[in-house]
């Protein structure tokens, strides 16, 4: 009767009906040869021991708060599936809650708790019996093994929908969005780690919306995931030895048409799979926390060079370093910094700080504590970026800024209107009667330098000036400035 109604009973109960028969035949045996021990008693224990281990697995196997399989079943069923069935095929979903941290903000984390019964209960009406797993805390696995690409697509699609409508508890009424990322085995390698590591890059990339609603982690993504995590060891090496190159660009200084500043960028030309560029491996570097480090060996390495431009009696205003939302995420940042800087003997008013508005909106209280203690030391704090969509003025009332950098796209907006230039005029007036100066980056142009100077700015930044350069070329630029100036006077 087990055997017929296999499908009918749940697996953990089935393995323990499964393993009384077992049980039974090897206590029958061993009586039969020894007639003279009586195993009725140890055969009672056994499978009392054999009911105990298995409910006791049940509950680690299982989420407590939803009653489904957790993501360690998943795990474990994957594995099975891949080692001892490599010809059985299966699509694994996952849906992702899209800022269901707002509703436990709301309601409390308790209320919280039964919306996500409510939704797993759902998921598992319309998905498959026994395959709905809690792969974290806002997100669900659906693990589809037999199921048509039609029914999968049609289960998908319902979800979709009924996620439109929206979810009560009590008193509590809230539409959530989703994002599903869903990956095949015929295409996610034969690896446990690959199939893990290519569904959560595809619910990542279902975050961004640029595939819709739900991304297939198809042969192109799958391509885009190798040569990430290519850049992840890439990274992840520079920290144990650390061989990237550090750019300069100098910025050009108004008021006496010299070079007096510059910025920091860090360079991957030379890597196993070639030039890396900073719009690739930086974000990259964010999202796995590796841009901490990263900024600490940056800073180190501005130190350095500063003291070196030093004692080539090259006089250097301030270098810029920039800094990432992550980095906020260090309780000892600004003791870290000053010990940097300290070990290298540099001047702290030769270092300056930028960061963007959007690391500001992420971690208000933090950057405002790191900006004025920094601020006591000497080091120079600036805003990059304003204008990128995150831009208030508001915003630079509580930090003490000592610079602004306009994004390039504001030069671009006044020259195509008049009334932008005005905008983008006033707006650089403001800043410098709050006592700041201003910087415009992204001038390219003969055209672009005249209007940011009708514009009043302090110092200019961009390709017209020069482009970012190595380190000995930023110092054979800076001493030939030195020389002309000496030559000059």
């Amino acid at each position: 009767m087990t055997v017929i109604h296999r499908k009918q009973i749940e697996r953990t109960v089935y393995s323990i009906l499964a393993a009384f028969p077992l049980l039974a035949v090897f206590v029958i045996l061993i009586q039969q040869i020894y007639p003279e021990i009586i195993l009725t008693g140890s055969a009672a224990t056994c499978a009392m021991l054999i009911i105990y281990l298995h409910l006791q697995n049940r509950q680690i196997s299982r989420d407590y708060l939803t009653n489904v399989p957790n993501r360690q079943e998943l795990l474990d069923m994957m594995g099975l599936l891949i080692k001892k069935h490599p010809e059985k095929q299966f699509t694994l979903a996952v849906v992702s809650l899209r800022q269901f941290r707002q509703i436990n903000n709301v309601c409390g984390q308790h209320k919280g708790d039964e919306f996500l019964r409510k939704i797993c209960g759902y998921l598992c009406e319309i998905g498959t019996r026994d395959g709905v797993y809690r792969f974290s805390g806002d997100e669900f696995a659906l693990l589809f093994t037999s199921e048509s690409d039609g029914d999968i697509k049609e289960c998908l699609a319902a979800i979709r929908e009924r996620m439109k409508q929206p979810w009560e508890v009590e008193e509590y009424r809230f539409t959530l969005s989703v994002a599903v990322g869903v990956i095949r085995r015929t295409r996610s390698g034969d690896t446990l780690e690959t199939a893990i590591n290519s569904i959560e890059y595809a619910v990542f990339q279902a975050k961004t919306g640029r595939h819709g609603f739900i991304c297939y982690c198809d042969e192109v993504m799958l391509a885009e995931l190798e040569r990430r995590n290519s850049v992840i060891q890439i990274l992840k090496d520079e920290l144990k030895n650390p061989s990237f190159e550090m750019y300069y660009q100098p910025i050009y200084s108004a008021e006496d048409g010299a070079f007096h500043y510059a910025e920091s960028l860090m360079r991957l030309n030379h890597t196993p799979i070639g030039p890396v560029y900073p719009s690739e491996f930086i974000p990259v570097a964010e999202e796995t926390g590796l841009i901490i480090e990263i900024t600490y060996i940056i800073l180190d390495k501005v130190c350095k060079y500063i003291n070196r431009l030093t004692e080539q009696g090259i006089e250097v205003g301030a270098i810029h370093v920039n800094f990432s939302a992550v980095q906020f995420s260090e309780p000892d940042l600004a003791q870290k910094v000053l010990d940097i800087i300290k070990r290298n003997g540099t001047p702290f008013t030769k270092i300056k700080i930028e960061f963007t508005e959007s690391t500001l909106a992420e971690n208000p209280r933090l950057v405002t504590e790191f900006a004025y203690e920094m601020n006591q030391y000497g080091i120079m704090i600036g805003l990059d970026d304003f204008g990128t969509g995150y831009s208030n003025i508001s915003t630079v009332f509580h930090i003490p800024f000592g610079t602004v950098k306009l994004d390039k796209s504001l030069v671009y907006a006044a020259m195509e209107k008049k009334t932008a230039f005005y905008a983008v005029r006033n707006l650089i007036s403001a800043f410098k009667n709050l006592g700041m100066r201003v910087i415009a980056e992204g001038v390219e142009t003969e055209e672009q330098k005249r209007l940011v100077l009708d514009c009043q700015v302090d110092q200019i930044q961009g390709f017209y000036y020069s482009r970012p350069m190595s380190e000995d070329d930023m110092e054979a630029f800076m001493l030939a400035q030195r020389d002309s100036a000496c030559a000059g006077s």
